[in-house]
């Protein structure tokens, strides 16, 4: 099979062969020859977890129905380097001969027809130009029908030996060394994304994971006014509610072990799918970040409520990362709305302690589009990740959705379809600030699939 690498700083991208019963570690010493990374810093992962290097590419590629495309991502340490796309050998050698060709000539299977070319039907080797043609109509017009049997074989062996010409002209892709920079690698984060189980009404879907860099909250000029840092319940967006700031829909990954003593290195909102990100909370501590003696008392608090609340066997949390801290910030992940309040006013009566919702915490804002199902039942996380493909610099790690419905009921009568060949539906979605302005900047219009969705906060 085939391996692709693309590197945002260079316009084609790198492809190699490698043989498929390899393991990662023998990946990882091919890939020196174009990126500049040592093996002891490469780190190979999948949507849900880091590969081992003695795992077998095979192996991992075998549960795929078409490995064409199929993508995993390559980490300097910590910080994504590149994408690793793999192609059987059919579809490598034509992705091979499609980049080593002239620019011009790359339009040309697509855009328009190649001049003088017409395929013979009773022959499956040959092919030539018109113009042969026509001198070999006045040639066999004259002749034989022996030398016209004679002709038809000339041209046979005419066009095989074209064809040879045109494997041995073939220019192989040379290694070329490339050192990854922050701005470069920086460029390839913003097409990061991860697919998500698709959302199950009443349930919310379970999380998978992807594996991105912690985000900050914005700062505190920027932020509105909010009821999360208030002693009142926290309430999470409602269909008709008027709201300033919405959510940002996040990409799964793979949640860290539970343990409170080695904090995580990635933030915990990321090992939830974007509609259950709405029930992520953050405990902060007003007087500077939460240590162990801060940890510990908040603990204490947290038990001695469980054992006297009458509702301590309705309350939901996540069933792979409950509680975790991360950044001195104590993530709490519910799974509804009750739990949400009942931590949330558990926190408001411990001070120096504040809690604060998802939307809340980020500054979110909501908006409103509608989306075309060029496939049923696609899952949320899919579509942001076409539409990270489809608009370079677009981030959606931080979207989150509160509502998705169908456009089939008199509700959305106001609301207009974008596609009259498929089913439309509307999400309501809270994005952050700064994926409203770059949406602002293309005129509320990001590109998906053959359409253009119309953006409204």
């Amino acid at each position: 099979m085939f391996v692709k690498i693309k590197l945002e700083a260079e316009g084609a991208p790198h492809i190699f062969h490698i043989d498929e019963n390899l393991d990662v570690l023998a990946l990882k010493q091919r890939v020196i020859d174009y990126v500049d990374i040592p093996v002891e810093n490469q780190e190979i992962h999948t949507l849900s977890r880091i590969l081992g290097d003695n795992e077998k590419l095979d192996a991992i590629l075998r549960d795929l129905q078409n490995i064409n495309g199929a993508a995993i991502y390559l980490y300097n340490k910590k910080e994504f380097a590149c994408f690793l796309q793999f192609y059987t050998d059919s579809e490598g050698d034509m992705q091979t001969d499609f980049f080593n060709s002239p620019v011009a000539d790359r339009k040309r299977q697509i855009d328009q027809l190649p001049k003088y070319t017409e395929v013979i039907p009773d022959s499956e080797d040959s092919w030539h130009s018109t113009n042969t043609d026509s001198s070999d109509d006045q040639s066999s017009s004259s002749s034989s029908s022996s030398e016209s049997s004679n002709d038809e074989g000339n041209h046979r062996s005419q066009s095989t030996r074209k064809r040879k010409e045109v494997e041995e002209n073939r220019v192989s892709v040379s290694p070329k060394r490339f050192l990854i920079t922050p701005e470069v690698a920086a460029k390839e984060l913003s097409s990061i994304s991860s697919p998500i189980n698709p959302l199950k009404q009443p349930e919310v879907a379970k999380q998978s994971a992807t594996i991105s860099p912690p985000i900050n909250p914005p700062k505190q000029k920027e932020v509105v006014n909010k009821s999360a840092t208030n002693s009142s319940p926290i309430n999470l967006p409602r269909e008709n509610d008027v709201v300033k700031e919405s959510a940002t829909i996040p990409s799964p990954m793979n949640p860290t072990k539970d343990s409170l003593q080695h904090p995580s290195e990635i933030p915990e909102y990321l090992n939830l799918t974007p509609e259950n990100r709405r029930y992520a909370l953050i405990i902060t501590n007003e007087l500077g970040g939460i240590k162990q003696a801060e940890l510990d008392r908040l603990m204490v608090h947290f038990y001695k409520l469980f054992e006297t609340s009458e509702a301590s066997n309705r309350l939901n949390f996540n069933d792979q990362a409950s509680i975790t801290l991360h950044e001195q910030k104590l993530w709490v992940i519910c799974e509804d709305n009750e739990t949400c309040e009942w931590i949330n006013k558990a926190t408001c009566n411990l001070s120096p302690f504040k809690c604060a919702n998802f939307i809340n915490y980020f500054d979110l804002v909501k908006s409103c589009v509608v989306v075309p199902q060029a496939v049923q039942h696609k899952d949320i996380a899919s579509i942001f990740q076409l539409l990270e493909l489809q608009n370079v610099s677009l981030s959606t790690l931080k979207w989150c959705v509160v509502k998705r419905d169908l456009l089939k009921t008199k509700n959305f009568e106001s609301a207009i379809k974008v596609s009259t060949l498929c089913e439309n539906e509307q999400l309501t979605v809270y994005v952050d600030r700064d994926s409203k302005e770059f949406i602002q900047a293309q005129g509320s219009r990001l590109k998906y699939c053959f359409w253009k969705l119309v953006f409204s906060f």
